[in-house]
Formats: structure tokens, C-alpha cells, sequence
């Protein structure tokens, strides 16, 4: 296995590492200007970018629970674990272990 690329994983932060390469390539997006961008288009990333500050302002600095945030926000657990993903990329949030995240101080 280690003759076809596999690595030693001993932390999350080994397989975050891993994954963060590929959604760095994977997120390459073509430049977009504002005059080709529609109005949906508008309507998308604004959405996303509530929905990240949603989730950061209801988490706080105390640890949460996923099964929390989903109540309280109102997305699917699978719309939040990939925010979740994110924001740890960005290291904005930390998995504080047992399905809980924490928001980090700036």
C-alpha cells in the first residue's frame, strides 16, 4: 500500500491535511465576472456564506453537539457536516471529540 501512496495516519489533523489538498483543487472555480454571474448566482453564494455565519454566530465558544447545530440551525446534517469541514479547514471551529465543535477565538 505504502508503494501506491499511502501515508500514516495518526491524527485528524493528518487526514485534514489530505483533504484540504484536495478540495484546494477540486474548489478552483474559472474567474467569473460580475457582469457573467446571474442573479441565482448571487442568491447561491449569499446563501452560503449566511449559512457559514449562522452556524458560527449559534455555536459560540462553548462545545456543541452536530446533532445541536442541525436543530438549531435548521440544515441537514449533511449541509452542516460540510460547513463543519470547512470552517475546520479555515480553523475556525474545532472538533472537540465526540461529535461536538468548538469556535475558535480570533
Amino acid at each position: 500500500m505504502i508503494r501506491e501512496g499511502a501515508k500514516l495516519v495518526e491524527t485528524a489533523e493528518h487526514i485534514l491535511e489530505e483533504v484540504a489538498k484536495t478540495l484546494e483543487f477540486q474548489l478552483e472555480l474559472p474567474d467569473i465576472s460580475k457582469a457573467e454571474k446571474t442573479e441565482k448566482g448571487h442568491q447561491a453564494d449569499s446563501q452560503i456564506d449566511a449559512d457559514y455565519q449562522k452556524v458560527l454566530d449559534l455555536m459560540g465558544y462553548d462545545p456543541i453537539s452536530v446533532d445541536g447545530l442541525v436543530v438549531q440551525t435548521g440544515l441537514t446534517a449533511e449541509e452542516l457536516s460540510s460547513i463543519l469541514l470547512m470552517l475546520e479547514l479555515q480553523g475556525l471551529v474545532a472538533s472537540s471529540g465526540g461529535g461536538s465543535y468548538t469556535r475558535l477565538a480570533q
